[in-house]
C-alpha cells in the first residue's frame, strides 16, 4: 500500500504519503546515516520507511531531493518554511508536509482502530460531551484519542517544548469531527501543569485505513 495526495487546509497546501511497507529513502544524509547506526532493526526501518515518506510527501509539493537532518534524539529538522510531522503504527508509517509560510505547525497520529481502551482509561482524554458521541456509536475513542494526539504533537513543535497538556482543554466540534474533519480555537490550554494563553486556530481532519485511524491537524 502506498498513498500520496496533495490538499488544502484552511487554503493551506500540504501533502501526506503513508505505506505499510519498509522502505528507503532515495536521499539520507551521512549524520541520518550515523543516527540510525545505533537504532535497533525495528526503529532503524521506522526511521528509514518515515525519511522515504517525507520524501514521496515533499515531492507531491514540488520540493525534491530533500532529506530533514536530525535532532538529537533522531526527530526531523524542519528548515526555512518547510514544516512536518512524522508517525508510525505496528502497521503503517506516513508523514505530513508543508512548504507554505502561513503552516506554523503540523500535527500527524496514527493509531489502530481495533485497539481496546478500556472505560477508565477514556476518562482521562475525553469530556462528557465526547463520552457521548462515544456511547451513541457515532465516533469511537480511538479516534478522538488519535485527533488529541496530533494536536499535542502540533502544539509541541509550535511551543518549541516537551508539552504535556491538559485533554479534556481540546474539545471537539460534534457535528464537524463526525464528518471526518475539525477546528479548534485554542486560547489557552493547560500545558505542564500551567496556564498557557497560546492563540492559534488549528484545523484538522482524519480518515481509516486498513484499520488504522490517521489524524492529522494543522496550526496557521
Amino acid at each position: 500500500m502506498q498513498i500520496v495526495n496533495k490538499i488544502f487546509i484552511s487554503g493551506i497546501p500540504l501533502s501526506y504519503c503513508f505505506t505499510n511497507k519498509t522502505r528507503i529513502p532515495k536521499i539520507l544524509g551521512i549524520p541520518e546515516k550515523q543516527t540510525i547506526q545505533r537504532f535497533s532493526n525495528k526503529r532503524k526501518n521506522e526511521f528509514l520507511t518515515g525519511r522515504w515518506c517525507v520524501n514521496k510527501a515533499l515531492d507531491a509539493l514540488g520540493v525534491n531531493n530533500f532529506s530533514p537532518p536530525c535532532g538529537d534524539k533522531g526527530e526531523p529538522i524542519w528548515p526555512g518554511n518547510v514544516k512536518g510531522s512524522i508517525s508510525h503504527s505496528n502497521n503503517i508509517t506516513g508523514a505530513v508536509v508543508s512548504s507554505d509560510p502561513g503552516c506554523r505547525a503540523l500535527g500527524l497520529d496514527i493509531e489502530s482502530q481495533v485497539r481496546k481502551i478500556s472505560p477508565q482509561a477514556v476518562l482521562f482524554f475525553t469530556n462528557p460531551d465526547e463520552i457521548k458521541l462515544i456511547e451513541t456509536g457515532e465516533i469511537s475513542a480511538n479516534i478522538i484519542f488519535s485527533i488529541k494526539e496530533s494536536v499535542l504533537k502540533a502544539l509541541s513543535f509550535y511551543l518549541d517544548e516537551k508539552v504535556f497538556f491538559d485533554f479534556f482543554s481540546v474539545k471537539l466540534d460534534d457535528e464537524k469531527v463526525k464528518i471526518g474533519k475539525y477546528t479548534l480555537n485554542l486560547y489557552s490550554v493547560k500545558i505542564n501543569n500551567k496556564q498557557k494563553k497560546i492563540p492559534a486556530n488549528i484545523t484538522g481532519g482524519f480518515f481509516v485505513v486498513n484499520y488504522e485511524i490517521i489524524s492529522f491537524c494543522l496550526i496557521d
